[in-house]
């Protein structure tokens, strides 16, 4: 041990003795025969060796020995850690070879247990970049924060790629009351104290995440926090938070919301408990094993209902199921006389609204609370999220086959169609922007989506911003106010923010989240590449945007009868067609969508003239729905008009109307004077 401890301290400069020892520890012995392979260029760099006897070539493409190691020389220690391809074959020259090596799993356990190992692994290899064995130990850590516990593994690999390590000592300050907010800070080893005017210091241990909020609203501190003890903190500066924000605007949102309790990477805990009873003892729940039932406990939510409120109706979406805390809930549904009939009643422990979710189908009944009552609410969207890492919860979100007669009746389940990415699919087709798009794109375009939760009052962005995300609503509703105070509401299956998103120009109102909503957002870089990659979805962007941009127009799916053109002030409401305006393309690294994607089909295909014209199918491919007007525009009517006659028109609207006039007194005239000198020659 003391030899190996010897070799590694001259590799190692900057590691302590005890961190010596410590990486000594974890190293195995090995021996390989003479002209065996250590490692292969190219190959994974699955671990890294010092040499005990024997020698070992370092040979060339060709095969050829470059350079001989002998007795304490260490090999491949700078691939290992940067998880780089090794750069050359190693091949025992004599017989035999001993080697001491240090694996992969190895090497992460001790970094767990001794943070500042890697840090001085790092400065001994002279690597000022982030490294990504380091990196992968600090995704993990993030991953086991509350506020970051929601983030996918995308967002949490680029902010610990971002991160560099600062060492304090006892009494370092690392930042002030009243400071403007420097950066993010992960203290992993060591204690910190808490310090304001009003409070007797508080004592933060290792694992806290601090001036989070502060960052993410850029309000001052009003704390000061300093070190009680020697202290090693990961900081994510300010401007490396704006840009990694710039593609996952979710990191922002999770430092400003209430975090979900974190999902731990190993979980061996008691099962665990929900107020007055064990999630084990819910029916429904009681199959998931213990550590996967810690995971669901963590995402669970409360909801207080009042005696006589109504938790869902018929015909709502299913997009979260509920347990029974206590009180009691009445399942009812519209009888033949349109009067209530009850059909059970759910108690403590019960759940209800679990069938529908797994169906993925609105619902048929109504809950109502008998008395007051408080529910644990368990958010579909979550559980996908959960059953990525934990399979088993799949079992939960499929349809039920089986028949629970004791279990309150809700509606039939249907036979099982899929899990995860089917029902995934089937939520998306409810938005306009995916209309037309393969199962095999609609699967492409799930990879980017990022769940967000705003909850009521929040802002999703303000009057002057720019968009840097297409947000899709999901569920709730939200308020747009203008700059004039007008207001008007978002229905769910909305697309929020495009016209700024496409064209990078300020938004002209307010958006908030006027109930708590569900979101799905797209950051604006992953747009113009899914426009690239997916032609029908650039089309479907380009249409959306025309329609924010002017008068809505109505889908023509059937043939309609000719219909004299409408006059003023009443064609307000259905204006003559126009030349679609062109959509600024934003920058010149995305897509153009002011141009038709190359490959597409013209908008209308010239049809032989001894057959009557098809109508133009705008849903893509596939029999065309009858509808007369996209039902979300018909709800939520125009992003920039009021339809209240020429006064509420937008002055591209005026500007249209008024050439139209223009040109129509034209016509008439020349018309006229045409009669005129036809009836009359003799005046001309």
């Amino acid at each position: 041990m003391d030899t190996l401890v010897e070799y590694l301290q001259s590799e190692f400069a900057a590691l302590t003795p005890e961190e010596l020892h410590l990486l000594a520890s974890g190293m195995q012995e090995r021996t390989v025969e003479q002209y065996q392979s250590l490692c292969r260029r190219g190959e994974d760099s699955e671990s890294f060796a010092v040499i005990k006897s024997g020698r070992v070539g370092l040979l060339d493409s060709d095969g050829r020995t470059m350079v001989t190691l002998t007795a304490g020389n260490v090999l491949g220690a700078r691939d290992f850690f940067t998880n780089a391809p090794a750069q050359m074959t190693a091949r025992a020259e004599s017989p035999p070879v001993t080697f001491w090596e240090m694996t992969t799993e190895t090497f992460a356990d001790l970094l767990e247990a001794q943070p500042r190992l890697g840090v001085h692994f790092a400065h001994s290899l002279g690597s000022t970049d982030s490294s990504t064995r380091l990196t992968e130990h600090l995704r993990r850590r993030l991953h086991r924060l509350p506020a970051f516990s929601g983030l996918g593994t995308d967002v949490l690999t680029m902010v610990a790629a971002a991160l560099s390590p600062m060492e304090l000592q006892l009494g370092d300050t690392l930042y002030r009351s009243g400071e403007q907010p420097s950066g993010l800070y992960l203290a992993v080893e060591g204690s910190l104290s808490r310090m304001t005017d009003s409070q007797p210091p508080i004592l933060i241990e290792d694992g806290a995440l601090l001036g989070g909020e502060n960052l993410a609203s850029d309000i001052p501190y009003n704390h000061t926090v300093v070190a009680e003890e020697p202290t090693l903190c990961w900081e994510l500066s300010r401007n490396d938070f704006h840009r990694i924000n710039q593609v996952h605007p979710v990191l922002q949102r999770a430092l400003n919301r209430p975090a979900i309790p974190a999902r731990p990477d190993t979980v061996a805990a008691p099962v665990p408990t929900t107020g007055d009873f064990s999630l084990a003892s819910v029916r429904e729940l009681a199959a998931l094993p213990d550590h996967v039932l810690k995971a669901v406990s963590q995402v669970v939510a409360t909801r207080a209902v009042s005696a006589g409120q109504v938790v869902y109706q018929p015909g709502e979406p299913s997009s979260e199921f509920y347990v029974v805390h206590s009180g009691e809930i009445e399942l009812s549904s519209p009888s033949d006389i349109g009067v209530n009939q009850e059909l059970s009643r759910a108690a403590v422990q019960d759940v209800f609204g679990l069938d529908s979710l797994q169906a993925q189908t609105p619902r048929t009944k109504q809950a109502t609370a008998t008395v007051d009552t408080e529910l644990l609410v368990l958010p579909r969207i979550y559980l996908l999220r959960l059953a990525e890492q934990f399979p088993e919860i799949n079992t939960l979100l499929a349809p039920d086959t089986e028949s629970h007669s004791t279990k309150p009746a809700e509606e039939s389940p249907t036979p099982a169609t899929g899990l995860r990415a089917e029902s995934d699919l089937g939520d998306l087709h409810g938005f306009s922007v995916f209309w037309g798009l393969t199962g095999q794109e609609l699967a492409r375009i799930q990879t980017e989506l990022q769940p967000v939760v705003f909850y009521p009052q929040e802002q999703l962005f303000t009057r002057g911003d720019i968009v840097t995300a297409l947000y899709l609503l999901q569920e709730g509703k939200v308020l747009l106010e203008a700059e004039d105070g007008q207001i008007r509401y978002l229905e769910p299956t909305s697309a929020i923010g495009l016209d700024s998103l496409l064209s990078q120009a300020p938004v002209t109102e307010h958006a908030f989240a006027s109930t708590e909503i569900r979101v799905v957002l797209i950051p604006r870089e992953r747009v113009w590449q899914l426009a690239t990659e997916i032609p029908r979805f650039d089309e479907n962007l380009r249409s959306l945007a025309q329609q924010e941009t002017s008068a809505p127009p109505v889908p023509v799916v059937q043939q309609q009868p000719a219909t004299p053109p409408p006059t003023w002030p009443g064609a307000a409401d259905s204006p003559p067609a126009q030349p679609s305006p062109t959509i600024p393309s934003g920058p010149a690294t995305g897509p153009s969508l002011a141009e038709p994607p190359s490959g597409l089909p013209p908008a209308h295909s010239p049809q032989s003239s001894s057959q009557p014209a098809e109508p133009v199918n705008p849903f893509g491919p596939g029999p065309a729905p009858v509808v007369e007007q996209d039902p979300f525009l018909a709800d939520s009517k125009s992003s920039r008009r009021d339809d209240q006659g020429f006064g509420g028109m937008s002055v591209a609207g005026k500007i249209r109307a008024i050439l139209t006039a223009v040109l129509v007194v034209y016509l008439v005239g020349w018309t006229a004077f045409s009669l005129i000198q036809d009836l009359v020659p003799d005046l001309f």
